[in-house]
């Protein structure tokens, strides 16, 4: 079950944070994470089965995540790939042009699915399921899971109060630790999942600052309760 987090503005030196985990099979490749292109400089995950990502940070300030709208909801002949949509989102050029191209775009041609669409200045989040729906979020706060986004999800619901940061949460790397011990959280509200099948297979937590090559990025290739975190180096070139 996919967890996505997003605060904006939740301390004065961020501007928007990202707390997520990537939920899969074990016999699908879980794929990278890191540089996906540089025109425009986009950082994020690359899904090598189907193409695009699901989850990427475009250097103009934005985010752009997808879930499955129902859980294990799998792609039937002739639907594109839910990862195309979000890296198609995430190459537009800034925040407001993502949005209306959400807002243009035929979801019922996707297997069912979330789509969110974040920077400081506002938030889209859309799905397919039970039927096409794009809305503009006007709340700091927004949580998705494997339920359709308008729907409710109290795990969600529940992980989304806890990350918020306390008054203890002074920095960014304050506010950084806090999330990532939130990924790792077994306990109800479960955040991390081992099952027989599938389960949690990477972790990320961003953190935009006003300049791009200044936000926080930190990636976990593998269950965040025993995989290292490393720091996604956002200076240098992006490659091509």
């Amino acid at each position: 079950m996919c967890t996505l987090l997003i605060y904006r503005r939740p301390l004065p030196a961020v501007e928007l944070a990202v707390a997520a985990n990537r939920d899969e099979l074990h016999s699908r490749p879980a794929g990278s994470f890191g540089w996906i292109g540089h025109d425009p400089p986009i950082v994020g995950g690359m899904d090598p089965e189907a193409g695009g990502t699901w989850l990427a940070l475009n250097g103009a300030g934005f985010v752009v995540a997808v879930t499955n709208a129902r859980l294990g909801a799998q792609r039937r002949p002739g639907q594109r790939s839910r990862g195309l949509l979000a890296l198609d989102l995430a190459r537009r050029g800034d925040f407001e042009e993502a949005s209306r191209s959400l807002f243009e775009e035929d979801l019922l041609r996707y297997a069912p699915v979330n789509v969110v669409v974040a920077s400081a200045r506002g938030a889209v989040a859309a799905t397919n399921l039970p039927e096409a729906r794009v809305e503009r979020v006007v709340e700091p706060a927004l949580g998705v899971g494997n339920t359709p986004v308008f729907a409710g999800d109290g795990r969600i619901a529940a992980l989304m109060e806890m990350g918020r940061p306390p008054d203890a949460v002074r920095t960014p790397e304050d506010l950084a630790a806090h999330l990532q011990g939130l990924l790792a959280r077994h306990e109800p509200p479960t955040a991390c999942h081992h099952l027989e099948h599938g389960g949690t297979v990477s972790s990320t937590v961003m953190l935009l600052a006003g300049p791009f090559r200044e936000s926080l990025i930190l990636h976990a290739d593998g269950p965040p309760c025993r995989t290292p975190w490393r720091r996604v180096s956002l200076g240098g070139t992006a490659p091509g």
